[in-house]
């Protein structure tokens, strides 16, 4: 397995960028966002997208930790709780990195005319963007000489 640390290159999937299948990302996501569940907290989360086994989940979570992308933490002897060893931006900011290297020769603005031509962009969506911009913009070190 590559090391879950190193920068994406061409070549490389999503998966092996972040280290994760699908079914893993998705497990991330509600590790994420539920901090240390059980493998019953986890299942119930992925409930409205997949029916899976409470074994399944289990383990899927021990092949995760035997990755490095969960800790096994304390709990009650036959409740095992997890966390997130991955921080949530450190794996957006691989997949990412590698959709843009690959499929838009490493240009943020191709990518982001990209999405903007996609028509997957909505108004409400392109106010926040043109807001963002106009604060960074503000920033200071931001301007043009």
């Amino acid at each position: 397995m590559k090391d879950s640390h190193s920068t994406p290159g061409d070549g490389q999937s999503a998966r092996t960028v972040s280290g994760l299948s699908d079914l893993e990302t998705d497990v991330m996501l509600v590790l994420w966002e539920r901090g240390e569940p059980t493998v019953a907290e986890v299942r119930e989360a992925l409930a409205g997208s997949r029916r899976l086994a409470h074994t399944t989940i289990l383990t899927v979570l021990d092949r995760m930790c035997a990755k490095g992308a969960v800790r096994l933490v304390g709990g009650r002897a036959r409740v095992k709780r997890y966390r997130p060893a991955l921080r949530r931006d450190w794996v957006v900011d691989r997949v990412l990195g590698s959709i843009r290297n690959r499929f838009f020769g490493g240009s943020s603005a191709s990518l982001f005319a990209h999405l903007l031509e996609s028509g997957e962009v909505d108004e409400a969506e392109l106010t926040e963007i043109r807001r963002l911009l106009a604060r960074t913009d503000s920033e200071p070190g931001n301007s043009e000489p």
